[in-house]
């Protein structure tokens, strides 16, 4: 009979560490939620920065699978209903505009020549004549003239170095002939 009671003494002993406090266990739950909740902002901030890099023209073979895994991971992390629904307009974006981001990843072009770092600004030189408004209009001094004269024109047209050109869009509202294209 002692023998049985010392057994059932040292398993309470046993039992006794894995009982805590319920406040304490209150406490534990709360930091489990809190890491989980930073688990989720930096998921939310990890597809922030792939995206960013899509639109400078950066983005990488791999990019569309990591932004699905991490909506993916982020809607099935959270514990709230706000969070579960975070990684949607990623994934509606990546649903319905597949086309626009592989053009932005593998072409490194915008389709709407909305984002600034994957456009390209050219001068049309058969349709310049030669005025240098689009020149005097550019902030970086992007524009030179050429010594190409189109037919029909008096004046050298101009033509827009590539690498110092900001891409604000100025030339366009300098040039009155529609010379200019945003590509």
């Amino acid at each position: 009979m002692k023998e049985e009671a010392m057994n059932i003494e040292e398993a309470l002993d046993k039992l006794g560490e894995f009982i805590t406090c319920m406040c304490d266990r209150e406490a534990i739950t709360q930091h489990e939620l809190e890491e989980i909740e930073k688990q989720k902002q930096e998921g939310l901030a990890r597809k922030l920065e792939i995206l960013d890099r899509i639109v400078d023209g950066k983005g990488e073979d791999g990019d569309i699978e990591r932004l699905e895994a991490l909506a993916e991971n982020i809607s099935k992390s959270a514990l709230c209903a706000l969070g579960q629904t975070a990684a949607n307009p990623i994934i509606s974006t990546l649903t319905h505009f597949r086309d626009e981001n592989l053009a932005h990843i593998v072409d490194k072009t915008c389709p709407a020549k909305v984002c600034k770092n994957l456009m390209c600004y050219t001068i049309e030189q058969d349709n310049c004549v030669g005025c240098g408004r689009c020149a005097k209009a550019c902030p970086a001094d992007a524009i030179e003239k050429t010594d190409y004269i189109a037919p029909g024109k008096k004046l050298a047209s101009y033509q827009i170095d590539a690498a110092k050109c900001v891409k604000c869009g100025a030339c366009i509202d300098g040039c009155k002939f529609n010379a200019i294209s945003k590509q």
